[in-house]
């Protein structure tokens, strides 16, 4: 397992008054943007399960999931990029994403952390994605070619002449080129019979070897591969949908996928073959799951946003009626109805019913005023360099532990620097954590 570089700071959490009321389930919890990172990965620590954190934007997700990462292992379930009815697949690693968060959910044990945005939490997950196993290749093993490319096509990868886009990959004699759906490169292995004789990473534009590889791993480009249970509930979906000619493109798409293919927008027919009952998100969670709505009025907003602009979206294409503009032989049309089977997102309060898991809720303020309340919080804006390591000076002869975090090539240089300023001894962090803070209960800078 990969040892996270401020992990050995988890502990401490046991002194904060605000920590103690989230882990016991009391109310609501206020705090500070800046240790948010720090907070929930302290949850999942002290459990030993899992917290799914719940932010209202991608971004937030995005920011959360990279710094919460600093502390333990940590995924990010964003939604997809492109918009409902769209016809268009997502980008691969945005779907890579999505499969290995979900995976994380759905396994049991282990302090972990999944950062949700409001739509990510919201959008079906495609059936039997936490099944969905990564194809892993190291040097110096074997590997039969045909198995290879087997589970590739199984995982949704397209075979090409070159393998130069995510999610692609190229086979010519004993080489075998694949562009991981999460990657950034090209993973070039050259096999000798069975024998992986030579793992490399190599550029996609310019196609020339970058540096030896120790593993390369490939997790499945699409959320929806052509499994055989896939296949099946595409088939019976085609047969719901006759009688409907302004379904024909979403029926030629089901058709396609029903034999095996994955089309471009190949995602969008989801909620068609979806089924609640297997599928939900509370279907696939173990009992070690704790659920952190961060800004919950704002997390709340932008999920009923997203459900009411689908819904609508959704009555216009499944009753076409509705797209009449003409007043004067407009039929009457009846109120918008909820069509189930044509949505992505669900309400958030559908997911979160569905999910038998202790949900707290924390924000920068609450309107408890008897809320505990973290008296972590970050460092102070715009102070000077010079003004900084006062400050820090400071907090040591106040019993702080200090620690610093920079870049791996940096930390010799910060070190040294921490050493002139009277400062030796401090702890250096190779972390890319780009927020710190105060915790005055934990005595940690």
């Amino acid at each position: 397992m990969t040892t996270r570089p401020l992990g050995h700071l988890l502990p401490r959490w046991g002194d904060d008054p605000a920590f103690r009321a989230a882990l016991s389930g009391r109310g609501d919890v206020v705090l500070p943007d800046a240790v948010r990172p720090f907070f929930v990965a302290g949850l999942a620590a002290a459990t030993e399960g899992c917290v799914l954190a719940v932010v209202p934007s991608d971004p937030d997700a995005d920011a959360l999931a990279a710094a919460a990462g600093e502390f333990c292992e940590a995924a990010l379930l964003a939604s997809w990029d492109v918009l409902p009815y769209e016809g268009l697949s997502p980008d691969a690693r945005s779907s890579a994403r999505r499969i290995e968060a979900l995976r994380l959910l759905a396994r049991t044990g282990g302090c972990r952390v999944v950062v949700a945005s409001a739509r990510g939490l919201i959008q079906k997950p495609a059936p039997g994605v936490a099944a969905m196993h990564p194809v892993r290749v190291r040097p110096g093993g074997t590997l039969d070619r045909e198995e290879l490319t087997g589970r590739l096509v199984g995982l949704g990868y397209e075979r090409t002449d070159i393998a130069a886009e995510p999610g692609t990959f190229a086979v010519r004699g004993g080489v075998v080129d694949v562009f991981g759906a999460q990657e950034t490169r090209v993973a070039r292995i050259e096999l000798f019979g069975d024998d992986i004789e030579s793992l490399r990473w190599v550029d996609p534009e310019s196609q020339l070897s970058v540096s030896d590889a120790a593993e390369a791993v490939f997790v499945p480009r699409t959320e929806l591969p052509p499994s055989p249970d896939v296949r099946t509930r595409a088939a019976d979906a085609v047969k719901r949908l006759e009688g409907r000619p302004w379904f024909a493109d979403v029926a030629d798409r089901l058709e396609r996928i029903a034999d095996g293919a994955v089309p471009e927008g190949a995602e969008s027919v989801l909620p068609l073959i979806w089924d609640p009952a297997r599928d939900s998100l509370g279907a696939q969670l173990p009992s070690d799951v704790t659920v952190v709505i961060f800004d919950p009025k704002r997390t709340f907003d932008e999920a009923a946003m997203a459900v009411e602009q689908e819904e609508e979206l959704a009555a216009l294409w499944t009753e076409p009626a509705r797209l009449q503009t003409d007043p004067s032989i407009r039929e009457p049309v009846a109120p918008r109805t909820r069509h189930e089977e044509m949505l992505l997102y669900q309400p958030l309060e559908t997911v979160l019913d569905a999910i038998d898991a202790p949900v707290r809720h924390a924000g920068a303020l609450t309107s408890d005023e008897d809320a505990p309340a973290s008296d972590a919080r970050p460092w102070e804006p715009g102070m000077s360099p010079r003004a900084l390591l006062e400050r820090c000076r400071n907090l040591r002869a106040d019993g702080y532990d200090l620690v610093f975090c920079a870049l791996p090539h940096e930390a010799p240089a910060v070190g040294t620097r921490l050493a002139e300023e009277e400062l030796a001894g401090s702890a250096v962090v190779a972390s890319s954590l780009h927020q710190g803070f105060v915790a005055p209960s934990l005595r940690l800078a």
